[in-house]
């Protein structure tokens, strides 16, 4: 994958010289791959800029990756039903973060095998949010609802 301007890009976390698929055992991230393609089904869309491009999680990643602790049916329904991932968000730049002036929470799955736990804590605590860490993939709001629910709540509370 290019960057529009012949270079390569990250998808997301290092990706260290060799790296290969399910490397996320050894470093965290199933999507720190040196050739995105490997976890990811990339297409151009009609009237994309060139160079831009969407992305979709290939079946493999969201069995393994993305959506580990769900029951296969429920895996199946994402990898049919998933909204593609956007290149160009994830170097465009947005307005003033919301986090620094509203109260936040976080529900983090330890488990998850795209974002790092490490990571995910550290974008939490600067937020400076109320944490709950659940023993759970990338989507722990699907396999661990009441969790989600009880942040959910205790957000609600805060404010009266």
């Amino acid at each position: 994958m290019t960057d529009g301007g012949g270079g390569a890009c990250t998808v997301v976390g290092d990706r260290s010289p060799g790296a290969t698929g399910h490397h996320w055992r050894r470093r965290g991230s199933a999507l720190a791959v040196a050739d995105p393609t490997t976890v990811l089904d990339v297409a151009g869309y009609p009237g994309a800029p060139e160079g831009v491009a969407e992305a979709f999680l290939k079946p493999e990643t969201v069995h393994e990756a993305f959506a580990q602790d769900l029951p296969e049916a429920d895996r199946w329904t994402i990898v049919a039903t998933q909204r593609p991932a956007s290149f160009v968000a994830n170097v465009t730049p947005s307005a003033a973060p919301a986090w620094k002036t509203i109260p936040s929470w976080a529900v983090l799955g330890t488990e998850d095998r795209v974002i790092p736990i490490d990571t995910q804590r550290r974008m939490a605590e600067r937020a400076g949010a109320t944490i709950t860490e659940v023993d759970a993939s990338h989507v722990s709001m699907v396999s661990q609802p009441e969790a989600t629910l009880d942040a959910i709540r205790a957000a609600a509370a805060s404010i009266g």
